[in-house]
């Protein structure tokens, strides 16, 4: 299974063993955009895996991600989200292009210091330079605590 990793030192978080060529390759290219990706990095974002059809990203929710609730802020949550958005994009290609054109999020049960979130990604719909990804935030016991649809375009050049 997965192990606790450092996400500056190894920003991938799953294992190499038993996964697919495209499923290593995208894992590959979640590190190199990862090492030059540091407000996702310095929030302790990771690539657990992905493939064709989206990835999954994770954060362990520390205490300075926590707003004067006690709780994760909704800003955090939402990085996670529209992260794993991109990444279940441009993880699929050589030369990543794609960004956030529209989101909209619903936060739906609260995040608390110490949960290790994570969010699903799911590449839907589109053509051409723009697609939809559905992101589902969840805890460990399945609690959803964000629904988010990013309108993702492909930047030009």
């Amino acid at each position: 299974m997965e192990q606790a990793t450092d996400p500056v030192a190894d920003p991938v978080a799953g294992e190499a063993g038993g996964r697919s060529a495209e499923a290593r390759l995208r894992a590959q290219r979640a590190a190199a955009i990862l090492a030059v990706d540091t407000p996702v990095t310095d929030q302790g974002i990771t690539f657990v895996d992905g493939d064709a059809s989206g990835c999954r990203m994770r954060m362990t929710v520390r205490p300075r991600q926590c707003n004067s609730h006690g709780i994760c802020h909704g800003g955090i949550t939402m990085l996670l989200a529209d992260t794993a958005a991109a990444y279940a994009l441009n993880t699929g290609e050589e030369t990543p292009r794609w960004v956030t054109s529209h989101s909209s999020s619903s936060l739906l049960a609260p995040g608390r210091e110490g949960e290790e979130l994570t969010a699903t990604a799911v590449v839907g719909s589109g053509g051409g330079s723009t697609r939809i990804v559905d992101v589902t935030l969840a805890e460990p016991d399945g609690t959803v605590v964000l629904e988010m649809r990013n309108v993702m375009v492909r930047l030009r050049g």
